[in-house]
């Protein structure tokens, strides 16, 4: 983590802090990530969509 965190840093992406993490170029992370950006997300509300009924 160390390592991609120094390389997306260095790219001008993000900025590194002690215990933190600040976004800063938001275009070129997508850019980046391509088609993958998303993916993940996408598949985790589609599997639990309806599983969970709010708790009022």
């Amino acid at each position: 983590m160390t390592g991609a965190l120094r390389v997306l840093a260095e790219s001008g992406f993000v900025r590194k802090h002690r215990g933190s993490v600040e976004i800063i170029g938001r275009g070129g992370l997508l850019d980046l990530a391509g088609e993958s950006y998303g993916v993940a997300e996408a598949e985790c509300a589609r599997l639990i969509k309806g599983r969970f009924e709010p708790n009022i």
